[in-house]
């Protein structure tokens, strides 16, 4: 008897157990829509309907789609990034700002998505599956320990969202001169220095050296730092080395904003320290008309990052950073009377929301496909019975994780004691009976799975922090005065130029 009281204990724990994990992820969705339902009710939410030349009350619409999208889409409540992110979205979505007030600059990095909490979750989840010897290894890569020994990846992690700040502060800027003016052309220089200087930096531009085994080009470094980091979390090894894909796309770029600047450096006056004091009006236009000319360059290498098949490819492993690297030059772009007639800016917000919603797409779907590594099903069932004609029916379980070369696996068989109506359990792999299979693989199985989701999520937050700063660019774009006449637009943004 105290056999069949403890069958019948783990089997209904088993049950709740298996039941919360195949109800885990819908329940968890509707809650938080829900949830979100309640604390949205009653806010300054953007209006339904925006004028068809308005994009920055679309990028607000955006916002709030978005934010929507992310708690069906993602474990928002239990990540304190992604409930970071979809603040910063709904304060845009209820006519906030992501851009602090009274003018103040925006902090370069960006509002934080800082891992420190995230971090704790995974040492914690890391240390309840060492003690049940299911340890997730070759499973899931560990984000927190990968950067400290790559500094160049946590670097390049932090580039996108800290290049998109530093773009809102650009806009601030631009949005203090009054009227239709031009930035100084000093200031200009700042601005667009700051964004080199975020995605390439230079040996000595930096308090420490983020790829150590770099001498002279530290951007370089910081670039091939992000293909095999993001190698771990995509369905395929990545089509192409990197040092090919620098040379045929990122070099030239780097190159010709660095001469850029250098020249437009060198044809400046300045204060004793070293500083640009001013800039000629010709030595401005030189230095907008070559920025012009990289932005249209790279609008035409869109399609090789943005295109649906490219998360699996060398390229779209950067789309994250060229993006913001792109937004950073349109952004600078609008410090120029020149290129900022109403026709740019349209371009300059379409290709910036088009960036936001490619973005949100890949690493959604990226996340989606990891977990979607994950099965829990039944496998063998006996009836056992017992000599009086009692039966109980068992059932046994086998759950995986087929991620790459994962192969990871836990589960339990089962068959009956002769003459009763009570079930052995017998873990996969052993031959042994073990009464407690049933309870500690289910444990084991919702406890990798939670490991490998939170460190899926860690990664994929470095993709989805820029988004906000994006969206809130194009808001501030929209303030900016245009020259040229409005016309009437259609209404949202076309991306299908750039797939």
């Amino acid at each position: 008897m105290p056999l069949l009281c403890k069958s019948f204990g783990v089997a209904a724990l088993v049950w709740l157990i298996g039941g919360a994990v195949a109800e885990e992820g819908s329940l968890r969705g509707i809650a938080s829509n829900e949830k979100r339902a309640v604390e949205l009710e009653g806010v300054n939410m953007v209006e339904q309907s925006c004028s068809p030349n308005d994009l920055g009350c679309m990028a607000r619409q955006l916002a709030c789609s978005l934010s929507t999208k992310m708690f069906a889409d993602w474990p928002v409540q239990s990540s304190p990034g992604l409930r970071s992110i979809t603040l910063q979205l709904d304060n845009l979505c209820t006519l906030g700002d992501l851009t602090g007030q009274n003018g103040q600059e925006t902090d370069p990095e960006g509002p934080q998505s800082d891992l420190n909490e995230t971090s704790q979750q995974l040492q914690n989840l890391s240390q309840n599956l060492s003690q049940l010897q299911c340890s997730p290894k070759g499973c899931a890569v560990d984000v927190i320990q990968y950067q400290q020994q790559h500094p160049g990846a946590a670097y390049a992690a932090k580039a996108a969202q800290a290049g998109a700040a530093a773009a809102l502060n650009t806009l601030q800027a631009v949005l203090a001169g009054a009227d239709l003016l031009p930035l100084p052309g000093a200031v200009a220089f700042i601005w667009m220095g700051a964004a080199l200087d975020v995605f390439f930096p230079q040996q000595g531009g930096l308090p420490t050296n983020p790829c150590t085994y770099a001498t002279t080009d530290w951007g370089k470094c910081v670039w091939q730092e992000i293909k095999p980091f993001v190698q771990f979390f995509v369905q395929q090894q990545l089509n192409q080395a990197f040092d090919t894909f620098w040379t045929a796309r990122i070099q030239g770029y780097q190159g010709r904003l660095w001469a850029m600047n250098s020249s437009a450096y060198q044809d400046s006056e300045h204060f004793p320290n070293g500083s640009v004091k001013s800039m000629s009006n010709a030595t401005q236009t030189k230095m907008y008309d070559t920025l012009f000319r990289i932005y249209q360059d790279m609008i035409g290498d869109i399609p090789l990052f943005m295109a649906n098949y490219s998360i699996n490819t060398t390229a779209g492993a950067y789309l994250s950073q060229f993006a913001s690297l792109h937004s950073s030059v349109m952004v600078n772009l609008m410090g120029s009377l020149k290129y900022r007639d109403q026709g740019d800016r349209f371009n300059y917000q379409t290709i910036t929301a088009c960036y936001a919603m490619s973005v949100y797409a890949r690493a959604t779907e990226s996340y989606k496909a990891r977990m979607a590594a994950f099965s829990a099903q039944s496998t063998s069932t006996v009836k056992c019975c017992s000599l009086q004609g009692q039966c109980t029916q068992c059932t046994g379980e086998a759950y995986g994780d087929s991620w790459q070369q994962c192969g990871w696996q836990t589960g339990y068989s089962v068959s009956c004691y002769q003459y009763l109506d009570a079930c052995q359990t017998i873990p996969t792999g052993s031959n042994t009976e073990d009464v407690t299979a049933p309870w500690e693989s289910a444990l084991c199985y919702r406890q990798h799975k939670s490991y490998v989701e939170a460190q899926t999520v860690a990664y994929w937050l470095t993709w989805l922090a820029p988004i906000p700063s994006w969206l809130q660019g194009i808001v501030m774009m929209q303030q900016v005065n245009v020259t040229g006449a409005q016309t009437a637009l259609r209404t949202g943004f076309d991306c299908t130029a750039f797939r």
